[in-house]
């Protein structure tokens, strides 16, 4: 819609501009015409003046509309500047919980769904989801512009990278990231390690390897975990024996055995390992707005 605005707005003002110039032309092809004539009567003078005026108020408009015209180019200079930025779009709110939900809309179609705590605050963002969305690197570096301080971040199955991940290092409040069904490897991941605050974790679908599990051991308050879909093999899990804060670790469609997973289990008794994840369980993880 805020192309359509401006492709109309840039319409009238060129149109609004020729017909001024063409008016102005008129009007000065007849006081030329008067000043020829030689006639010195009250009615010339006065026609003199009225084309004088005339001239004066058609200045007047194209001055206003070349305002319009260089308007309209800042906007559209502006738009295709910004690529990520984004627009409130509606507001809803759960009485329940107490919170603030809303979407925004941005570069190709993409949408963004946010949780506010309080929407005059921006420090309140709580979570923003951008599953499935048509966004990639570029636009990941507006969304964290946009929510420095979110919470919760969903980017599953969106065109973001390894590289692209270097731009969380930003979200200094992240808690919940998911990863599901991206071209992740530990290379993406050594982005995040600065996220110790991080607990749950979902790599599902993504390219990590057993190899890559290393890198977990950095993210030393890590509850949450999954890792369906994904090549890894009992060699893999013998490296999330460190994490001891593992609470939850899903392991639905992966390489690993039964003496794999009970090796796991030792090391990590307080651990509930699934290789069959529940119905509720097989999308990212909910929103809750009580988690603390």
């Amino acid at each position: 819609m805020e192309w359509v605005a401006v492709l109309l707005v840039s319409l009238f003002a060129v149109f609004g501009s020729i017909y001024c110039l063409w008016s102005m032309g008129v009007a000065w092809k007849n006081h030329c015409s008067a000043d020829q004539s030689g006639a010195q009567s009250d009615r010339d003078r006065t026609t003199k003046r009225r084309t004088l005026t005339g001239l004066l108020a058609l200045g007047a408009e194209l001055g206003l509309t070349a305002t319009f015209v260089l308007a309209a180019g800042f906007v559209t200079f502006k738009t295709a500047r910004t690529h990520g930025s984004v627009w409130w779009k509606s507001l809803q709110i759960n009485s329940q919980h107490k919170t603030v939900s809303g979407t925004y809309y941005g570069p190709n179609g993409s949408r963004l769904i946010v949780h506010y705590a309080d929407p005059s605050k921006k420090s309140s963002v709580e979570f923003v989801d951008s599953t499935c969305q048509p966004i990639g690197d570029e636009e990941l570096v507006n969304v964290v512009e946009q929510f420095p301080r979110v919470r919760d971040l969903l980017l599953g199955r969106t065109s973001i990278t390894n590289a692209g991940l270097a731009k969380l290092q930003a979200c200094r409040n992240l808690e919940s990231l998911s990863l599901q069904g991206l071209p992740i490897t530990a290379r993406g991941l050594q982005h995040l390690v600065v996220h110790h605050g991080l607990l749950f974790l979902d790599l599902s679908g993504t390219d990590i390897s057993d190899g890559d599990l290393k890198i977990l051991v950095s993210f030393p308050n890590l509850e949450e975990l999954r890792l369906c879909d994904t090549r890894i093999s009992d060699e893999g899990l013998a490296h999330l024996h460190q994490c001891q804060h593992l609470t939850s670790l899903a392991l639905t469609k992966t390489n690993v055995t039964t003496q794999g997973i009970s090796k796991l289990q030792q090391a990590l008794p307080g651990c509930k390992i699934e290789r069959k994840l529940s119905p509720a369980l097989r999308t990212a993880r909910a929103y809750s707005p009580d988690r603390r």
